[in-house]
């Protein structure tokens, strides 16, 4: 009986299961955009760290393959988050601006209007407690001088130089106060507000005592529907 055996076959290298994980991450790192830095580094991460033990395991451990693999998805999905990135702040940082801007502006404008009244307020007093006929007779007695505070910060009006200006019409904010008197009037009676077009579905509203507020409405009917304002109607 002869004794020769037949040699045992040589064992198949195990599959390094850091470059498995490593062309995970790299492929999820394309695939899921709100996550591609993270996941993209980690796949380059364990793919390096594969690629070098597989080198160095003399053939008892694979997957050299497989750790490549997961440095080109890796890289790929940086360059790719790169990209995602620069659209959206191309996208979302105009927006934000563009927010913040209309915000001071709505800001000014209501400024402006809280400045007008606290004129009118002192027109009055030195009037037996009635209102002026027309924002003009501000600039008249030097209580308000024309400027900048007649005009809406968010439109191309220019700023009116003369109380005649301000008569005629270079005046952004529509005022009923003509004849009426602060001290008898209901304090929720409207008596000025922003011309229409200032703002596009907003419109700051003063108030007889005192305040402005700023609504979302289309229209100054709209807004004393909402709040339950009282709309004179204007005087000859």
């Amino acid at each position: 009986m002869s004794d020769y055996q037949i040699p045992n076959p040589p064992a198949l290298p195990r599959t390094s299961s850091l470059a498995v994980g490593s062309l995970i991450c790299g492929i999820l790192g394309i695939i899921v955009i709100c996550l591609p830095f993270v996941l993209s580094l980690i796949g380059i991460i364990l793919g390096h760290v594969a690629f070098v033990k597989v080198r160095r395991s003399a053939g008892q451990v694979g997957g050299e393959g497989l750790a490549l693999g997961g440095l080109i998805t890796g890289y790929t999905g940086i360059v790719l988050g790169v990209f995602y990135t620069v659209i959206m702040v191309a996208v979302l940082v105009p927006v934000f601006v563009q927010g913040t801007t209309l915000a001071a502006r709505r800001g000014l404008d209501k400024a402006n209007m809280t400045q007008i009244y606290a004129s009118l307020r002192l027109y009055a007093d030195a009037h037996k407690d009635k209102c002026p006929d027309d924002l003009s007779e501000l600039a008249k007695e030097g209580v308000l001088p024309p400027g900048d505070v007649y005009v809406c910060p968010n439109t191309d009006t220019p700023a009116p130089e003369t109380a005649a200006e301000i008569k005629a019409g270079r005046c952004d904010y529509v005022y009923l106060g003509k004849g009426l008197k602060l001290s008898e009037i209901d304090p929720k009676t409207v008596i000025l507000y922003d011309k229409p077009g200032n703002f596009k579905n907003y419109i700051n509203v003063g108030l007889a005592y005192g305040v402005v507020i700023g609504v979302k409405a289309k229209d100054i009917a709209e807004a004393c529907a909402k709040k339950n304002w009282i709309l004179p109607k204007p005087r000859k």
